[in-house]
């Protein structure tokens, strides 16, 4: 990822504005929010404006004006699958997880293998304590970007929740070192990932204390 300390030219504006990366990369929302309202003040309708908008608010957890961005773009483009997805990331943020799943699923209905949907609903599913469905949600979105290190890290979590609703040891020996190979999977692509640190260490301890029983 690259950091920089401030928008300087209007190219950069133009670019983060054509292809919705920009604003992402740069981690300066608050200059983002800024410079998109005044680009809103002469196009309001502009869509994909108002969707940049949205995810900048979002990544502030400004959910409630987020939503309203992309409720905006929705009224407009009712198919608009950013729009349906990031409105379903930020129903989860709010704990709303029956309307999040609804537009989530909204969205991969439009395009069945969008990985970022995919793994948004897989994981509204387990918070919602449905880990099998997840478990096959990540599953299909593995199968797209085998390589994803947060759909790596969510379905070892996940595997590690369903570990934990069996009593056999063996099972769960198998469960936790199932786990700890999608971890050490990430590790190896990102060495310094704290989420599969965390989860490694975890099913270490979980595996020795097996072990001493």
């Amino acid at each position: 990822m690259s950091y920089y300390n401030e928008f300087t030219t209007s190219n950069e504006f133009v670019e983060f504005h054509s292809d919705g990366s920009f604003v992402l990369d740069l981690e300066k929302y608050e200059h983002a929010i800024d410079y998109l309202d005044k680009q809103l003040e002469s196009n309001p309708n502009d869509t994909g404006l108002l969707s940049l908008k949205g995810r900048s608010l979002s990544m502030l957890e400004r959910y409630d004006d987020a939503i309203e961005c992309f409720d905006r773009v929705l009224k407009m483009e009712p198919n608009n699958i950013v729009s349906l997805r990031n409105k379903g990331i930020s129903l989860i943020h709010q704990k709303k997880f029956p309307e999040a799943l609804s537009y989530l699923s909204r969205a991969l209905e439009l395009v069945p293998d969008d990985s970022e949907s995919l793994f948004s609903k897989a994981f509204v599913l387990e918070l919602s304590g449905k880990e099998n469905d997840a478990k096959i949600i990540y599953e299909e979105a593995l199968k797209l970007e085998p390589n994803n290190c947060n759909i790596l890290n969510g379905f070892g979590y996940n595997i590690i929740d369903m570990v934990m609703q069996t009593k056999d040891l063996r099972d769960q020996n198998r469960g936790y070192e199932n786990a700890k190979s999608y971890f050490e999977k990430v590790l190896e692509i990102d060495p310094k990932n704290s989420e599969a640190i965390k989860g490694k260490k975890y099913v270490e301890e979980q595996l020795k204390e097996n072990i001493e029983k």
